[in-house]
């Protein structure tokens, strides 16, 4: 059996769709791409969803070192090259997308899909 973990495209994932297609000149596949490459070619598999916020809280602060690693990983591709225009755009738009908990951690929903692919067995 094999076990893949497939983001499902959502807010979270917006903008690393984007950053792929101008920067690469492809899109990055998300679960229904997989789920769709699965059934298309009739490999058995069962799948389920999980769901987990994460705390994108550092990347409002231009100080942390972590907060920059943490944008460039939901981007994919280099922060420190972008406007200051487009960096505000992209940390309102993560802003507007978000929680703040009581503690004042910024929360940004998101969820995945875990795929298990089933070996066939191959008839003597």
């Amino acid at each position: 059996m094999v076990i893949l973990g497939v983001a499902k495209r959502q807010l979270l994932n917006e903008p690393f769709y984007h950053a792929n297609q101008r920067l690469y000149g492809n899109y990055p596949w998300f679960s229904d791409d997989v789920k769709q490459l699965l059934t298309e070619s009739n490999l058995p598999f069962g799948q389920e969803k999980i769901d987990f916020t994460t705390n994108i809280t550092k990347c409002f602060d231009k100080e942390s070192e972590l907060g920059k690693q943490l944008l460039n990983f939901i981007v994919g591709a280099n922060t420190e090259f972008f406007s200051p225009l487009q960096l505000r755009l992209l940390l309102d738009y993560f802003g507007t997308s978000s929680q703040k908990m009581e503690g004042g951690e910024i929360m940004l929903p998101h969820s995945g899909i875990l795929f298990y692919i089933e070996k066939q067995r191959v008839s003597a």
